[in-house]
């Protein structure tokens, strides 16, 4: 029975006190689309631990289950899409750029991994545009950015990061993560004497990075030491099509 014949039943059945003989095959069909909702609600937690957790390629598999045109779905469309989409775009930043997520994000080369990135940032950028104080939002932002080639993207990421960790706010182990490897990072491309003091200096905050990501990396703690590198940037690299930002609200 179809959603909109469901209702009718349910409707007649509630006029005629169930005397037309709607009301049970109603009840049927409203419970197996509250099965079907659950079912979907319990595989996207699934993908989330499995991307928040050490196994992030697990996640895809499971969102197409639900959502097979997931790649095309449009931000902002309905929560639970949304949801699933940002699932998506942190496996695609936690397997380096996509890899092994499978055909429809082909990560052989680095301008395809840069691709896939790029998308993801875009994506969160427009959640972020949705939803400016979502902390959640944020740090995946940063971690997508920090994930990204050139120094002015991994400010970016440091100057969120800097202001969520402030306010006790970084909410994944992965965002410990990929704070304390912009901490390690800090020297990179300075003389040595300079180098060494900025090390000394992000050795405290890289501390507290470390030990908050163990805190929150329970039962993963290959997550704190594996934090991925950003990507090299290629001589060129495809367009991008992606759909537009979320609506604000979603």
């Amino acid at each position: 029975m179809t959603r909109r014949w469901a209702g009718l039943a349910l409707v007649i059945g509630a006029v005629t006190g169930g005397s037309a003989g709607y009301s049970d095959d109603a009840h049927a069909c409203g419970h197996e689309m509250r099965r079907q909702v659950d079912r979907t609600v319990i595989d996207l937690e699934v993908a989330e631990n499995a991307v928040s957790g050490a196994a992030p390629a697990v996640a895809l598999p499971v969102l197409l289950l639900h959502y097979p045109a997931l790649k095309s779905l449009v931000p902002g469309t309905f929560p639970m899409a949304d949801r699933a989409l940002r699932v998506l775009g942190r496996a695609i930043v936690r397997t380096g750029g996509g890899q092994g997520l499978g055909a429809a994000w082909p990560s052989a080369t680095e301008t395809e991994r840069l691709h896939n990135l790029r998308w993801a940032e875009h994506l969160f950028r427009g959640y972020a545009l949705g939803a400016p104080t979502d902390p959640g939002i944020t740090t995946d932002l940063a971690e997508v950015l920090a994930a990204l080639p050139g120094r002015e993207k991994r400010a970016e990421a440091g100057r969120i990061l800097g202001v969520l960790e402030a306010r006790d706010l970084i909410t994944s182990a992965h965002g410990y993560a990929t704070l304390a490897r912009l901490h390690r990072a800090v020297g990179e491309g300075k003389p040595t004497w300079q180098r060494h003091v900025l090390d000394a200096l992000a050795f405290g905050p890289l501390r507290v990075a470390e030990a908050r990501c163990d805190k929150m990396a329970t039962g993963n703690p290959a997550i704190c030491r594996a934090a991925p590198q950003p990507a090299e940037r290629p001589a060129s690299s495809p367009p991008l099509a992606v759909a537009g930002p979320p609506s604000r609200g979603s």
